[in-house]
């Protein structure tokens, strides 16, 4: 009976760790024998989402609108054993929105998992200078197309039993950058096309979820952080000291499209670790925010507070650099509150430049 015992023991000692091996094997490979296309998926956040998507199992299609930009991605990922084909698509016209979705068909049988990343960025200024045709292509490229791309993939998705759609947004949609007006009311379309689309598709199976990337490490962001000053100081300014790597948002991609997010549907991931948009202003040493934290940079009439080190503000005088923007407050000569207006801003602190640096070294495209 003893040995009887010990042997069923074993047994079920050894069924065990077979199980756990075999769900060992399946968590390596999350998405194995799943089809995604990846949208401006040939460099940046987009790249990395492809890489990860393939490297968890996905058979992954990539996108860009110029042919070299998909050669490179292609050849890059090849090279490292991926499962990736590529198709040149410019979302914005119907026909490159089938033919990729076409290719995924015709290559792997189907669409499981759409990740929409294209994103133009056309200006920067004030609101109230965006002409009729910057909203008309930017709301195109950045809010129309992605719903479009979703119609084209949901009756392929439905042949296979559901699907996993994931827009990528950002975090100005909840913060707005000083400067990207157009850009951060596309952004924040995109949080309410993400919740509609999720209420009409979760009958069919469908999931889709959003992601709200804030300060990542790309090209279109290198005037914030190629600059070791003032990368230091917007990393003060984070809760978790480091800017973000579009590694980062790879990994979130990849586990909203796996089952392990399967009951999860019309969600926001913000991924901004930011105490707020002031990580987008280059403050004098010392510096910290004041006030209520819901208020964004520049909001409103462009008027932000800063405070210093000092606390009591004892009086208030007119500001000498320039009375007509404001006052400023004072404590033994101690600049620690200032009202100014955007240009203000632009001549004394230096904040706005970046930003039109970026647009500039970006120029019409946000994403590849």
């Amino acid at each position: 009976m003893q040995k009887a015992g010990l042997l069923l023991g074993l047994c079920a000692r050894t069924w065990k760790s077979v199980r756990m091996a075999s769900s060992a094997v399946a968590r390596r490979n999350p998405l194995e024998n799943k089809v995604a296309l990846v949208t401006a998926s040939t460099d940046g956040i987009g790249f990395a989402i492809a890489r990860r998507l393939a490297q968890d199992g996905a058979h992954v299609v990539v996108s860009s609108r110029k042919q070299q930009n998909v050669d490179r991605a292609v050849a890059t990922l090849h090279g490292e054993g991926l499962s990736v084909t590529g198709t040149v698509c410019h979302v914005g016209k119907g026909e490159d929105r089938e033919r990729l979705v076409a290719t995924a068909v015709n290559l792997h049988g189907g669409v499981d998992i759409l990740v929409s990343n294209a994103a133009v960025i056309p200006f920067f200024g004030n609101l109230m200078d965006v002409t009729e045709e910057v909203w008309d292509k930017i709301l195109d490229i950045n809010v129309k197309a992605t719903a479009l791309m979703t119609k084209a993939v949901v009756p392929e998705m439905e042949k296979r039993g559901g699907g996993s759609v994931v827009i990528v947004a950002s975090v100005g949609a909840y913060r707005p950058f000083p400067g990207l007006g157009p850009y951060n009311v596309c952004k924040t379309a995109l949080l309410g096309l993400t919740k509609n689309l999720a209420l009409e598709l979760a009958q069919r199976n469908i999931r889709v979820n959003c992601l709200a990337p804030g300060l990542i490490k790309t090209n279109f962001s290198r005037m914030l952080w190629d600059d070791q000053a003032r990368l230091e100081s917007l990393k003060a300014t984070m809760q978790i000291k480091r800017i973000g790597k579009p590694e980062d948002c790879a990994g979130i991609v990849s586990f909203l499209c796996s089952e392990d997010a399967s009951y999860i549907t019309g969600e926001t991931v913000d991924l901004s670790v930011m105490l707020g948009v002031e990580v987008f202003a280059e403050l004098p040493a010392g510096r910290r925010r004041h006030g209520n934290s819901q208020s964004s940079f520049l909001r409103g009439s462009a008027r932000t507070r800063w405070t210093g080190p000092e606390q009591a503000v004892k009086r208030e005088e007119p500001c000498k650099d320039d009375p007509a923007r404001g006052t400023q407050a004072y404590e033994q000569k101690k600049w620690v509150l200032l009202t100014v207006s955007e240009e203000w801003v632009t001549r004394k602190v230096g904040t706005l430049p970046p930003f039109r640096e970026m647009a500039r070294a970006a120029g019409d495209t946000h994403r590849a």
